[in-house]
């Protein structure tokens, strides 16, 4: 194995434990609150059951994304953002601007992924509770999609590398997650740049219909 693939392989097995992560801890959060209350633990019965699903998709989706063999098939825009909401309730407020019906192309697992990544981004740089707003259209065949939070934005000087592994304006952070995002835009025969705004950070995401 190459060091190129050594190096791809250090990356991808770094984001999978970061997002397992996530969800091992809202398991064992539910776990402890239904613990402390069995007659009443239904819901968090449910959140685990949901978040152990989510975490074997995870899996799934990100060794599909190794491998370069992730199936396309085309489904509701509206799924791939919804579900990646979910996984951030109570910590984002994500509001979804564009038409139900509106469709995409590619792996729904891996699109949800770019916009947890892109949702998580938000409320790290917010430091509360962020609004985050996905827009989307269809233009020359492509599918045009804006991510906009109302954080502090990208300082200036990263702008030019967000997207490289390593490089996080958070303390501490691992500088995979849009490392990540813009692996499986590109997969997706897509990409992803971040836009700015003078309110908050905002990324474009264009993807084939």
């Amino acid at each position: 194995m190459s060091d190129a693939s050594f190096s791809a392989l250090g990356e991808i097995t770094a984001e999978i434990a970061h997002e397992l992560r996530n969800s091992i801890q809202v398991i064992v959060t539910h776990a402890f609150l239904g613990r402390r209350d069995v007659a009443a633990s239904g819901p968090h019965l449910a959140k685990i059951e949901e978040q152990a699903r989510r975490a074997q998709s995870i899996i799934d989706d990100v060794l599909l994304l190794a491998r370069g063999d992730a199936p396309k098939e085309t489904f509701p825009l509206a799924d791939a953002v919804s579900a990646a909401a979910r996984a951030f309730e109570g910590r984002a407020e994500v509001s979804l601007s564009f038409a139900s019906d509106l469709r995409a192309s590619g792996h729904p697992g891996l699109l949800e992924r770019l916009f947890s990544v892109l949702v998580e981004n938000a409320i790290h740089a917010h430091g509360g509770t962020p609004h985050v707003d996905v827009s989307a259209s269809v233009a020359d065949g492509r599918l045009r999609i804006v991510v906009s939070d109302d954080g502090p934005g990208i300082p200036e000087e990263m702008v030019p590398r967000i997207f490289e592994v390593g490089v996080s304006g958070k303390k501490g952070g691992s500088g995979l997650g849009l490392a990540l995002a813009h692996r499986i835009a590109r997969a997706h025969g897509g990409d992803v740049r971040y836009v700015g705004s003078a309110s908050g950070a905002r990324f474009a995401i264009e993807l084939p219909t």
